[in-house]
């Protein structure tokens, strides 16, 4: 099974779903933080088929922009 090193991403320093965005998308993200606006802001993350893994949830919505065309 091959392996892909991914560059460690400093989600205070930058914007994580740009970051993600430019190393390809990400496949998966475990989102285990009890955060809405922090799941919201790394979903644009996400690579073509990528999948936002749920762990913790809050009861306020998550705001998702739909993928854009191209």
């Amino acid at each position: 099974m091959a392996t892909t090193q991914r560059p460690n991403i400093d989600g205070q320093a930058e914007r994580a779903s740009g970051a993600l965005r430019r190393a390809g998308g990400a496949q998966v993200i475990p989102a285990t933080a009890p955060s809405s606006k922090a799941m919201s802001e790394v979903f644009d993350g996400l690579g073509p088929n990528g999948r936002l893994m749920v762990i913790g949830a809050t009861p306020e919505p998550m705001e998702v922009s739909p993928p854009a065309a191209g």
